[in-house]
């Protein structure tokens, strides 16, 4: 009996030995792997280091970026996107190619408008816009601010947390919780979720701000000039830069991570455009990056109730036809006042209109693709018989948007 137990014991220390040192096997190969893995991406950054100003390199960015997005595309159209997205002389020729607004201008030129002949200045019914002195021709610049999501979910994130992020100090989203784009000329042009910018016609289902820029920095610049410097821009970024939400800005920088927002500010920064938000605008950002509220509302001040008979201290619209109503009172009450004297209300009034516009106007394009797709009447404009009844007009028309037909 002794000798058995004795045995026994002699087998489970060989055993309990055996095991120990599978242990320190198994832990010493996954050891090995990792420093294997590590020298390996140690040996890519260093590749990606003497390669990345090579064609090659920057398509395979592309690539690895497309690959991670639904896209209706075979394989030999990635290819022929990824060189797209990667050169900014592809680009202006396929996305961004200005040679059509010469024809388009004569086409779409109206009786009211007319060139003043020494400042080469467009006057006609949709004010703020400007032209390029060297091409005769306006070219309009807008940011565009929109939802996220349309998810009431993420909406009520949105309204708890602003007021929480605001109180970082190195947290830099100038417009809060919200998606930024710009429209320049006839290009949508926006950073995603996909780390690429692929220029659109212009459209949004999402939009809920549609402002004027001042574009007296592109006086000077043709619109040949203005897309060199757009094509250039995208493409650096598309090829070096991935997407974040938010983050601070030495993490940003150090990971050459950026969001919508920071797009659109190297994008204004590059052209020498600035937003210049005043009074009723500047108070509507404010309450986007504080609070999370994104909707159409609209607060006079004492001074403007009074001008214009106005009852309530605020006014929500719901639908595009409900803010027409709105400031076509307006107009009829005192259209000079209106136009002149508060031009920041009227501009926020309008960036609400707009933002109905490009919604529209994705919807209708919807439509064409499928025909069994339903209008969405919160965004159509107001109509008078058959007429449209916007007091800006449709955008189409004024060239406010440059729609390519």
């Amino acid at each position: 009996m002794l000798k058995f137990f004795t045995s026994k014991t002699n087998i489970d220390k060989k055993k309990k030995s055996k095991k120990s040192k599978k242990n320190v096997s198994d832990s010493e190969k996954v050891r090995k792997k990792s420093i294997i893995l590590e020298k390996a991406k140690k040996d890519f950054q260093e590749w990606k280091r003497k390669n990345k100003s090579s064609s090659y390199f920057k398509k395979m960015v592309i690539c690895e970026k497309l690959s991670k997005m639904c896209l209706d595309y075979d394989d030999g159209g990635v290819m022929q996107l990824d060189k797209i997205l990667s050169d900014p002389k592809s680009m202006r020729n396929t996305f961004l190619d200005p040679s059509f607004l010469k024809d388009y201008y004569k086409e779409n030129m109206k009786d009211e408008d007319f060139f003043d002949n020494e400042t080469m200045t467009v006057i006609d019914s949709d004010m703020g816009l400007s032209v390029i002195k060297k091409d005769g021709y306006k070219f309009p610049v807008k940011l565009v601010i929109g939802e996220i999501s349309d998810k009431g979910g993420v909406k009520n994130f949105r309204r708890a947390t602003s007021p929480l992020l605001q109180k970082i100090p190195k947290f830099k989203n100038e417009f809060g919780l919200f998606h930024s784009a710009l429209i320049i000329g006839p290009w949508y042009l926006e950073w995603t979720d996909s780390s690429l910018c692929i220029p659109r016609t212009l459209a949004s289902r999402m939009a809920i701000l549609t402002t004027d820029i001042d574009t007296n920095a592109l006086v000077d610049k043709t619109h040949v000039e203005i897309s060199k410097i757009i094509s250039k821009l995208v493409c650096k970024w598309n090829v070096e830069m991935t997407y974040c939400n938010f983050g601070t800005v030495e993490e940003k920088e150090k990971e050459k991570k950026r969001n919508c927002q920071d797009f659109v500010d190297e994008l204004m920064k590059v052209l020498g455009l600035s937003l210049d938000s005043k009074g009723a605008l500047k108070k509507y950002f404010k309450k986007l990056r504080n609070k999370g509220i994104c909707d159409a509302i609209f607060e006079p001040t004492k001074e403007y109730r009074k001008k214009f008979r106005l009852k309530s201290k605020s006014y929500k619209f719901e639908t595009h036809a409900e803010l027409d109503e709105f400031v076509n009172k307006l107009i009829d009450r005192d259209c000079e006042a209106f136009q002149m004297d508060f031009k920041d209300c009227r501009k926020l009034l309008k960036s609400f209109d707009r933002a109905f516009w490009l919604r529209h106007i994705k919807n209708l394009n919807d439509k064409v693709k499928k025909p069994d797709t339903e209008i969405d009447e919160r965004y159509k404009p107001k109509y008078s018989g058959l007429k449209v009844d916007c007091p800006f007009e449709d955008p189409r028309e004024t060239r406010s948007f440059i729609v390519r037909k």
